[in-house]
């Protein structure tokens, strides 16, 4: 059994197959002096079946229980609830929980930006204030990371509503409406559509947003909701189905955490800090943490946003700044007994500025390995390679190196 799994899941990371993407052109020597012991091979952490209706904007709870081996088509999965978990709120079955982008719309509720410049300039006390407001169903909303959120209604509603958010600048927010014809679909959205009314105008007079747009910024007026849900899925234990000891993510509040600790990992938090920082915090951690845990699973940010933002150099220098750790990684393990996993939960394409589907590249590394002729860590490489896995048998596969 190996010692310990260091697995690096970098949010983003590849691009759609082409001749130049960030990854294939980014200088990444400590990579490539493993390459001779790793596999680099298509990792399908989705099918044409699985590949969910939203993924050219929201994937990731999906993608994570996917990558864990769990068949998403027979879970119920609900970005707000896992979103609650990860962000170590207080949850309950029923509870109504929603994800939550911080946006900025104009007088006619035409979004301007998603994520409001993705600068997070006061928000927290415009949600310390909001949360004060008097309101007939007892909420909570909570800042996660960046323009995230999460909005919690501590009371047994319906999820068969719509989402406020339109998935993109430009349009027009959508107002909530029931998805059945059910009464409890029927009142769930209206309380919710009428607290995002009330935080329009609630923000829209906020000291807060006076000084943003003194200082250029654009106003946090309106909260975008999504895949709201009110159960926790129905889920078997990540180390009882494959044998493995114990693990940790070490991550920011999201997601990525969320879905990991609803499978029984336990959790390490990395806050809001420079990213440079992040990734510091992240490699030192998990090098600390190896004596304790099998599993060490690393969710890295900041080639994603670069990609929504079609900053193809930014995502590049994000990924030469990735490889720099994995160095430190290389330098301060015995890969002899361990193995290091290089991947991603889906492709952020910098062209499109979306998530779409395909495979993404993986690497395999260990002592243990007879490695692949892979000349580069890239799409090209993977999609040439005559290796694939799918989550159940990378599992399977490291659980027999």
């Amino acid at each position: 059994m190996l010692e310990n799994i260091f697995f690096v899941l970098v949010d983003g990371l590849s691009d759609l197959l082409r001749e130049k993407t960030p990854l294939r052109e980014a200088a990444k020597p400590n990579i490539s002096s493993i390459l001779s012991k790793s596999i680099v091979a298509k990792f399908w952490i989705f099918n044409e079946r699985t590949w969910p209706k939203s993924g050219y904007a929201s994937v990731s709870q999906y993608a994570n229980f996917s990558i864990l081996g769990y068949d998403i088509r027979r879970l119920y999965i609900r970005r707000g609830v896992v979103e609650a978990i990860g962000s170590d709120l207080e949850y309950k079955n029923g509870w109504l929980a929603i994800r939550v982008d911080f946006g900025c719309v104009d007088n006619n509720l035409i979004v301007i930006d998603r994520r409001v410049g993705r600068n997070i300039y006061g928000i927290d006390k415009i949600v310390e204030d909001f949360n004060k407001i008097d309101f007939n169903v007892p909420f909570i909303l909570k800042r996660t990371y960046g323009h995230r959120g999460v909005l919690i209604f501590k009371e047994k509603l319906s999820d068969e509503i719509t989402n406020s958010d339109p998935l993109e600048n430009n349009k027009r927010v959508n107002f909530v409406l029931p998805t059945s014809k059910k009464k409890k679909a029927k009142e769930s959205a209206k309380i919710v559509q009428t607290l995002l009314e009330k935080f329009y105008f609630f923000a829209k007079k906020h000291g807060i947003n006076k000084k943003r747009r003194e200082m250029g910024l654009l106003e946090v007026n309106y909260l975008l909701t999504r895949e709201a849900g009110n159960k926790l899925p129905r889920i078997s234990n990540f180390f009882k189905r494959y044998r493995f000891r114990n693990g940790i993510v070490i991550s920011e509040n999201g997601v990525i955490k969320g879905s990991c600790k609803i499978v029984g990992f336990d959790s390490l938090t990395v806050e809001e800090m420079e990213l440079e920082n992040q990734f510091k915090f992240i490699f030192e951690k998990a090098l600390e943490l190896r004596k304790k845990y099998q599993i060490i699973y690393m969710h890295i940010k900041g080639a994603d946003e670069a990609a929504h933002d079609k900053n193809c150099e930014k995502k590049k220098s994000i990924i030469e700044k990735i490889d720099e750790y994995i160095g430190y990684l290389l330098n301060n393990v015995n890969f002899e007994n361990s193995a290091l996993i290089i991947t991603g939960d889906h492709i952020t394409d910098c062209i499109t500025g979306k998530h779409e589907y395909g495979f993404v590249p993986i690497l395999i590394y260990s002592e243990k390995i007879r490695g692949t002729k892979a000349k580069n860590f890239s799409e090209i490489d993977a999609y040439k390679s005559k290796k694939e896995f799918r989550p159940k048998n990378l599992w399977s596969f490291l659980k027999k190196l």
